[in-house]
């Protein structure tokens, strides 16, 4: 087959695996044992792993190669699943690779702090004996907060697991709700900064009430990421400064349409009220003109907003946008 495939003189076995991996697999034992031709391969598409001899599968170098290009850990050489310098580089390659090593390896630290990481939910291959010891818990937690969501109930409730968890990545929805530390974790201030580092300045949604009224905090939050304002206490809502800052932001972060006007409606009843107010949201993003007067979208906005910001935006044309014509929408 592949004889009839090697047609043009100058045209080689190593050219036409280099433009179909795949026929890797019909290759005779001899040229499949060719390490020049299986890297060739394998670099092209590490899947033919799979069909490689024990010599090929065995290779370390052809074998990581193989890994970095698709090859899954199951396809590797015993010799090799039973290599613990090789099992930790193929970690990072790999997803499967703690489906197919012998338990040994599922009871040594090394692998399991370079397996978690790597991905938090790692954790849950590991024997019990390691999962269920409260100081290797918050060594993993330390390494990546995610490895929190696999702990079981009694690590879940532990103060300094759930903190450490934060500092490290975790979102505070993740923390078990029943904890009986909870509240007091969640009205730190320090760890509600922590996780809007990592996470965004809606982490402040699950603050306690009081940080949530903030308005330092709530700036902060802000500043640190997409927020919208239903994530902000509707105390902090009636402050103008607050709704602007919101907006601006959303504007910058190039959120959508639709969800500028949902915002809308958040927004305190004596504020929707103030033109001059309104005027200066829509100076902020124009959609809030345009699309509240349009028909673009379904979702019903206060009627009285409909009909006054057309009229007092008329009395200022000066300052709406110029793309958008006034007159045409009356």
């Amino acid at each position: 087959m592949l004889g009839m495939m090697v047609t043009k003189k100058s045209e080689t076995l190593e050219d036409v695996l280099a433009e179909t991996p795949w026929l890797y697999a019909y290759l005779n034992e001899d040229c499949q044992k060719d390490k020049s031709l299986a890297k060739i391969v394998l670099e092209k598409m590490g899947a033919m792993l799979e069909y490689a001899p024990e010599s090929i599968s065995s290779d370390s170098d052809l074998v990581m190669l193989a890994i970095e290009h698709g090859a899954s850990f199951w396809m590797i050489s015993e010799e090799l699943k039973g290599n613990k310098d090789f099992i930790i580089k193929a970690l990072e390659w790999c997803d499967d690779v703690l489906d197919h090593v012998d338990e040994e390896f599922l009871e040594d630290l090394e692998i399991l702090y370079k397996a978690v990481e790597i991905d938090g939910e790692n954790y849950k291959c590991f024997i019990k004996e390691l999962r269920d010891d409260r100081d290797i818990a918050l060594d993993c937690v330390k390494i990546n907060g995610q490895v929190y969501n696999s702990l079981c109930r009694t690590l879940k409730w532990d103060d300094e697991i759930m903190i450490e968890a934060i500092y490290h990545g975790l979102s505070l929805g993740d923390l078990h709700p029943k904890a009986p530390g909870l509240n007091e974790i969640l009205d730190d201030r320090e760890v509600i900064i922590k996780a809007i580092q990592h996470n965004g300045g809606d982490e402040l949604r699950f603050a306690s009430d009081t940080l949530a009224k903030d308005k330092a905090l709530v700036e902060y939050a802000i500043d640190k990421g997409l927020m919208y304002l239903k994530d902000v206490n509707p105390e902090i809502r009636k402050d103008k400064e607050i709704v602007k800052k919101v907006m601006s932001n959303m504007t910058a972060k190039g959120v959508r349409d639709h969800e500028i006007i949902r915002n809308m409606a958040e927004i305190p009843h004596p504020l929707r009220a103030d033109d001059d107010f309104m005027l200066e949201l829509i100076k902020i993003n124009a959609v809030i003109f345009s699309v509240m007067y349009g028909k673009e979208y379904h979702f019903q906005v206060e009627a009285y907003l409909l009909i006054r910001i057309p009229l007092f935006a008329k009395r200022h044309m000066k300052q709406i946008p110029r793309h958008l014509n006034i007159w045409e929408m009356q």
